[in-house]
């Protein structure tokens, strides 16, 4: 069997390591509601908008609401995301911790790469306790606020800005963990080996043949114990 090195992981966070893709939906399904009295069904979601930027889903929800005014929609949605972020309760994924533990703890340089905005990211980290192991493990934690507008997921931006902040060049040496299939073209465009874990939201989607697709974190783990080894050195 060959083994395969690896030098870093990235994980996405929302959907990877946090369940907040509900929230997310319901976002649009208020914002649509209260604006154009549309009922916005998770299975049109799923098809395709889970994972995506903002701008993105909303261009997608005009094609097939036309009278819904992508700019109108999207000041609303912020605002109804930015009070539900504000009062949710949040878990963690099964075995987040113990992935984020795996890596840390044996010294791989770990970094966060996120669709949502850095106060938003914050709030759901501190809450869900993962705040602790960004700290003990110096994560660096990548917002769409810090890359260029319109350039989030499936743009490889967040990825190309999580590897340079840990001071690496990003290609298939660094390990990604996504759970939607705009995340999973976002790591793969960046150059990435990237492991698949679908969700509730996603388990139906088609992702990428590239992408290395297991059940959950705890699976994926186990491969990447078996299958890969770490060398810091490399670059």
């Amino acid at each position: 069997m060959i083994i395969k090195p690896y030098k870093a992981v990235i994980f996405d966070i929302d959907g990877v390591l946090i369940p907040t893709e509900g929230l997310q939906y319901q976002a649009w399904v208020e914002a649509l509601k209260e604006l154009y009295r549309i009922n916005f069904l998770p299975d049109t979601y799923k098809k395709g908008m889970v994972g995506n930027t903002h701008e993105n889903i909303a261009g997608k929800i005009a094609e097939i609401f036309p009278q819904v005014k992508v700019d109108e929609l999207l000041t609303l949605r912020e605002k109804i995301i930015d009070e539900l972020v504000q009062t949710a309760d949040y878990e963690t994924m099964p075995y987040a911790e113990y992935a984020i533990n795996y890596f840390g703890i044996n010294q791989v340089p770990i970094a966060f790469a996120t669709g949502a905005v850095s106060e938003e990211s914050a709030i759901k980290l501190s809450r869900s306790g993962l705040d602790k192991l960004v700290e003990i493990h110096n994560i660096p934690v990548i917002g769409k606020d810090m890359l260029d507008k319109g350039r989030g997921k499936p743009a490889p931006d967040s990825y190309l800005v999580a590897a340079d902040r840990l001071g690496l060049k990003p290609d298939k040496l660094i390990l990604t963990f996504e759970d939607t299939p705009a995340g999973v073209e976002s790591a793969l465009a960046a150059g990435t080996t990237c492991f698949a874990i679908p969700n509730e939201w996603t388990q139906n989607s088609v992702f990428p043949e590239e992408a290395i697709k297991y059940n959950n974190l705890e699976d994926a783990i186990k491969a990447v114990h078996k299958d890969y080894s770490f060398h810091p050195s490399l670059e």
